[in-house]
C-alpha cells in the first residue's frame, strides 16, 4: 500500500518548481498536482505534495525557502484567523503605471483582510508550432534561444516589479502579505481564465487602463474583456483612486436593481468590508417620480438584510433622475463614498453591441473603485 501524500504548500508553477528542486536536494519525493496540462506556466494553484512520513523535514526546508523568498511563515496562522472572506486576490499586470496602481491598491487591502495576492503577468511571443518546418529549420535553434529570452526578460521585470511593489506598500503601512507572481505566454484575458481554473482566486483587482490606454477611453479593452470573463467579482482601480481615501471614506454605494442577485452580493460585500467599519449604502435610480412599487421594493430589500444581517450597518434610497449614470454621477460628487458596487449580468451580443454595460459607462463619469460582481 502507497503511503498517503499530504499538501506541503501552494504556490505558482515556477515558485513550485524552486520547491520541488529543493525538497528533492534534501531527498525528499515530491508530487506536483492541479497543473495546467495544456498551459502549464498558468497554473497558480499548484500544490506541492510530500510523503505522510517525509512532512516534518520538509517543513524545515520550507521554512528556509520562504525566509529566502521573503515570506513569513510565522505569520501564517495569524493572517489565516484575521481572514474572514478573501483568502486570495489575483492581480493581473501588463507592468504600466495603471497596473502597479491597482497592484499596490491590492497589497494595502490584503494587508488589512489577511489575504494573498498574486501577480499575473502575460508576455506576447510566436507559437513555434505554427511556424513551417522546412527551410526554416535551420533557424529553430535561433528561435528557441529568442523564445527563452522573452521568457526570462518577463521574468525579471515581473520579479522586479513585485518587489519594488512590496517596498512601497510597507511605506504605505502595509504588514506582511503572502504575495507571489507568476508569467504566462499569451493574452492577458486569457491568462486570467487559465489562473482562476488552477489558482482559484476569491478577488481579481486590476487598473482601468494599462499600456494601451487612450485619453478618452477611461476603460480599457483589455479590463473590459477581464470584467466579462470573469467568474469572481471583479474590482477596478482607476489611477485616480487611492487606498487612503477607500479608508476615510465611511461608506460604498451598491448600486441595485432589486434582482436577486442583490442579496447575495450585499451579503458578500458585508462579509469583505467588516475590517474595515464601513456601511453600505444601497441605492436605486429610477426614472419615475413618486413611484409606491419602487418604495416598496427598497423597504423589502431593506427590511430583508436587517432580519437577516442584524450587525450590518445598511441604509437605502432612491435617486430620481433621467439618466442613470448622470444621476450616480451627481450623487457621489455631493455624497462622498469609498467605492462604488453593483451586479452585472451576462448579456448576448447584439446587447452588447447597442446598449454598452453600465459598469464601462460608469468610468466616462466616476473615478472611483469600482467593484463588479457577477450574477
Amino acid at each position: 500500500m502507497e503511503e498517503e501524500l499530504v499538501v506541503l504548500a501552494e504556490h505558482s508553477y515556477e515558485r513550485a518548481l524552486v520547491l520541488k528542486s529543493r525538497l528533492e536536494g534534501e531527498g525528499i519525493d515530491v508530487v506536483l498536482s492541479n497543473v495546467n496540462l495544456l498551459q502549464p506556466d498558468a497554473s497558480a494553484g499548484v500544490r506541492v505534495k510530500v510523503r505522510k512520513s517525509d512532512l516534518e523535514r520538509a517543513m524545515k526546508v520550507y521554512v528556509d525557502f520562504l525566509a529566502e523568498v521573503g515570506e513569513d511563515p510565522a505569520g501564517e496562522e495569524e493572517r489565516r484567523a484575521k481572514n474572514k472572506g478573501i483568502r486570495k486576490i489575483l492581480v493581473p499586470v501588463d507592468l504600466s503605471e495603471p497596473s502597479r496602481h491597482a497592484a499596490l491598491f491590492a497589497m494595502l487591502f490584503a494587508s488589512h483582510v489577511g489575504a494573498e495576492v498574486l501577480l499575473l503577468h502575460a508576455y506576447y511571443a510566436p507559437d513555434m508550432q505554427t511556424l513551417p518546418y522546412d527551410e526554416t529549420f535551420g533557424f529553430q535553434g535561433t528561435l528557441t534561444e529568442y523564445l527563452t529570452d522573452l521568457r526570462e526578460t518577463a521574468r525579471r521585470e515581473t520579479q522586479a516589479f513585485l518587489k519594488e511593489l512590496k517596498k512601497e506598500a510597507a511605506k504605505e503601512g502595509a504588514g506582511k502579505v503572502k504575495s507571489d507572481y507568476f508569467i504566462v505566454k499569451g493574452s492577458l484575458d486569457d491568462a486570467v481564465f487559465y489562473a482562476g481554473e488552477s489558482y482559484g482566486p476569491d478577488l481579481i483587482v486590476l487598473g482601468a487602463r494599462g499600456r494601451d490606454r487612450r485619453r478618452n477611453d477611461p476603460i480599457g479593452s483589455m479590463a473590459a474583456r477581464i470584467i466579462e470573463k470573469a467568474d469572481v467579482p471583479v474590482w477596478v482601480v482607476p489611477e485616480e483612486a487611492t487606498f487612503r481615501q477607500f479608508l476615510e471614506e465611511k461608506e460604498i454605494l451598491y448600486a441595485t436593481n432589486y434582482d436577486e442577485a442583490d442579496f447575495v452580493a450585499v451579503r458578500r460585500l458585508m462579509q469583505w468590508i467588516e475590517p474595515f467599519g464601513k456601511e453600505i449604502l444601497c441605492v436605486h435610480f429610477t426614472r419615475q417620480r413618486e413611484d409606491e412599487e419602487e418604495k416598496v421594493k427598497m423597504e423589502g430589500l431593506l427590511r430583508y438584510f436587517r432580519e437577516a444581517c442584524p450587525a450590518l450597518r445598511i441604509r437605502c434610497r432612491i435617486i430620481e433622475g433621467e439618466d442613470v449614470v448622470a444621476g450616480l454621477d451627481d450623487f457621489v460628487t455631493s455624497h462622498p463614498v469609498a467605492a462604488i458596487a453593483m451586479t452585472t449580468h451576462r448579456r448576448s451580443l447584439i446587447e452588447k453591441l447597442f446598449f454598452p454595460s453600465i459598469a464601462k459607462k460608469m468610468f466616462f463619469h466616476t473615478r472611483l473603485p469600482l467593484l463588479v460582481f457577477h450574477s
